[in-house]
């Protein structure tokens, strides 16, 4: 995309209070008029909608969202506007009451239920102001992880998920204008111990996965999980550091590259790139992003090992490189398929200060990962 920032004069920001289990922003500027002097620059807005998935920003997170984008692009000018429906479900098969949810499927036509009106009705009336939109930002619903028990469920979510993003792209497109790259915001950590549908997490991280990887205009943003909660899904407040204080500069950073600011170093974070066992130790080869380096605080947490479908227990994990991990399994061991996760599903029980990072200035951490090794 060719679009990039200019240079506004003002700020104006607008929040109301909400809070969903889906989000969507809209990063928008003024498109100049024919009537307009081409030398008068006015300023974009962001029409947010909250997420409570532990992502990177709901209600009261604007601010330091907004915060981080204007450092991160001189005279940055940013109206947000947020508007949502609690608790928002994407298939209206899924909700819970008649307007809690994105896309109706049950036509056999895709169509925008409630929350998705509303979120159409806020797009249109940015355009109707002559504003462009540059970017959209959405998250997985983690609401619907309960409901993913089976795979035409998990594909009717991949094909609702994608729908609504591009419908909101082809809004922009009626209007003449370059429709604009979409940024997912990865499913977070949920801090309660007892949440029952990390499994469901794990469909909608693989659905995210695969969208992105079939989308050249579709990107994900950075990891949020080791960010303290405040005991279930959402970012914590209740005490400091504030941890939508500390998401938003990461996050800010992926969206403002994109677009065509100069950042410097990494912006997605550390990933796995190769993964072997020989007899019962398995050695996890690891790519920088940016930085030198790996850190954990203490013993290393977040891995997870299955056979055959079967959780290994796994001892003695350690860094034996600025980009290497290792750790052993039990001698004895079931056969079967081989899987490795870092991160799997919602993270219950996950320590955020024991999970690997990169050491830049603004640290992100390893990267979502499922799958196979090779065995030596």
């Amino acid at each position: 995309m060719s679009v990039l920032f200019d240079m506004p004069t003002r700020r104006q920001v607008l929040t109301s209070a909400a809070t969903v289990a889906f989000g969507l922003a809209a990063i928008t500027k003024f498109a100049a008029a024919s009537s307009q002097r081409p030398d008068v620059k006015k300023p974009r807005s962001i029409v947010t909608w909250g997420q409570s998935n532990g992502s990177y920003i709901v209600n009261f997170a604007a601010e330091p969202w907004d915060r981080a984008m204007a450092q991160l692009i001189s005279g940055s000018d940013v109206r947000i506007v947020q508007g949502a429906t609690a608790g928002s479900f994407l298939r209206g098969s899924s909700a819970r009451d008649g307007d809690s949810y994105w896309v109706d499927q049950r036509t056999g036509q895709d169509r925008f239920g409630p929350a998705g009106i509303f979120f159409e009705a806020a797009i249109r009336e940015e355009l109707r102001q002559g504003r462009e939109i540059c970017a959209f930002v959405g998250a997985g619903h983690e609401s619907e992880a309960g409901k993913l028990n089976s795979s035409v469920d998990q594909l009717r979510y991949e094909l609702a998920q994608a729908w609504v993003f591009e419908k909101a792209r082809s809004i922009v497109a009626e209007a003449g204008l370059q429709p604009p790259p979409v940024f997912i915001s990865p499913i977070g950590r949920r801090g309660e111990p007892d949440y029952r549908f990390s499994d469901g997490v794990q469909s909608i991280r693989r659905i995210q996965n695969k969208l992105v990887a079939t989308r050249d205009w579709l990107h994900l943003l950075p990891e949020t999980y080791d960010i303290p909660t405040d005991g279930g899904a959402h970012l914590r407040t209740k005490e400091e550091p504030n941890g939508y204080v500390l998401a938003a500069p990461r996050q800010t950073r992926k969206i403002a590259q994109t677009l065509g600011a100069p950042i410097h170093g990494g912006v997605d974070g550390p990933r796995i790139v190769r993964v072997r066992r020989r007899a019962d130790q398995v050695t996890v080869s690891i790519e920088l992003d940016g930085g030198t380096t790996l850190r954990a605080a203490g013993a290393i947490d977040g891995f997870r090992y299955r056979i055959a479908g079967t959780d290994i227990p796994i001892s003695d994990v350690q860094l034996t490189g600025p980009t290497e991990v290792r750790f052993k399994l039990p001698r004895s061991r079931p056969r079967g398929t081989e899987m490795l996760f870092y991160g799997y599903g919602a993270l219950t029980g996950t320590e955020p200060g024991r999970i690997l990072r990169d050491d830049q200035d603004v640290a992100l951490p390893l990267r979502w990962f499922e799958g196979s090794p090779t065995i030596e």
